[in-house]
């Protein structure tokens, strides 16, 4: 969808840089700190943007922002930068949601675990200044995308999942590597995870943590039908096909969660994209660190007495 800025703000919007804002303010003190941190860009000279719908919510929670600027469907083209409020779901759909992948989207943690927004509100009001003097660094991550007959179908951040449309019927999902057969996987389905979705879906079904820089992607099974068949990690400079089978008439394709049906036996095409996502890091908190505060390694549990 394209982006619609409201009336009469062409000119008032030319003449600040201009952030596009996604948010979410249904966690108690969320809409309070995501106000803080607007009024910090706004008083550094930035001209904020809001979603249309975190604009009506906050309206709705009273907040006064009637003179403030709007847009519904993507961000805007010509924004700066965009700031993702809440956590890693918020995040994901604000990417998707960029006119431009090459913007920069900074991700603000709202939320509770957050490995892809581990900058808190309080952080980032704190950083702001280094927002206006340019003092932040841009990190690449890599996407996959979804093809069906040579025709793009999405991109993902995450993973693609190949999974069943009904309960209780196994599929079969063929896979295979730059041509050459890899396995027949029988269960519920197979993901297909980037080094940044390791942390995600992937990681719930014992697949392995990637530090995001690697340039690897990830198979893992959906609860496999046998124990022979374990995550495994491959270059990302190949490209997969997957065919499935099933009793079942289709089976189902989640690119980052949005979920699409196919026809059984249609073969798909997965592959590096040749787009990556800019995230904006004002911290310099290393992965493992992230990894290790949040899944609490070298951890000394204590039995409860």
């Amino acid at each position: 969808m394209k982006a619609s800025v409201g009336k009469n703000e062409v000119n008032k919007a030319s003449q600040k840089g201009k952030i596009a804002i996604f948010g979410v303010t249904h966690i108690p003190g969320s809409a309070e700190r995501l106000m803080l941190l607007a009024e910090a860009l706004n008083e550094s000279g930035f001209l904020l943007l809001y979603e249309s719908t975190l604009y009506s919510t906050l309206l709705q929670q009273g907040y006064a922002l009637e003179e403030a600027l709007q847009f519904t469907g993507d961000a805007p083209s010509d924004v700066i930068f965009a700031v993702s409020f809440g956590g890693d779901g918020t995040f994901l759909s604000s990417l998707h949601r960029l006119s431009d992948p090459s913007t920069p989207l900074l991700p603000i943690n709202s939320g509770n675990l957050g490995f892809l927004t581990e900058l808190t509100p309080s952080q980032a009001i704190e950083q702001v200044q280094c927002l206006k003097k340019g003092k932040y660094t841009i990190q690449k991550r890599a996407l996959i995308s979804l093809y069906k007959e040579g025709t793009l179908l999405g991109n993902a951040f995450n993973e693609i999942a190949i999974e069943r449309d009904e309960t209780g019927t196994l599929i079969s999902v063929d896979a295979w590597i730059n041509g050459d057969f890899l396995a027949k996987y029988r269960g519920n389905g197979l993901l297909i995870a980037t080094p940044s979705g390791s942390t995600a879906y992937s990681l719930s079904l014992n697949g392995p943590i990637v530090d995001p820089r690697s340039e690897v992607l990830i198979l893992t099974p959906i609860a496999p039908h046998t124990l022979t068949l374990r995550p495994m990690v491959i270059p990302n400079n190949v490209e997969i096909t997957l065919k499935v089978e099933s009793r079942a008439a289709n089976f189902a394709v989640a690119i980052d969660g949005k979920t699409m049906l196919f026809s059984t036996k249609q073969p798909l095409t997965i592959k590096l994209s040749d787009n990556t996502i800019n995230i904006l890091k004002l911290s310099e908190r290393s992965f493992a660190d992230v990894v290790r505060s949040k899944l609490l390694w070298g951890e000394t549990v204590h039995p409860i007495k």
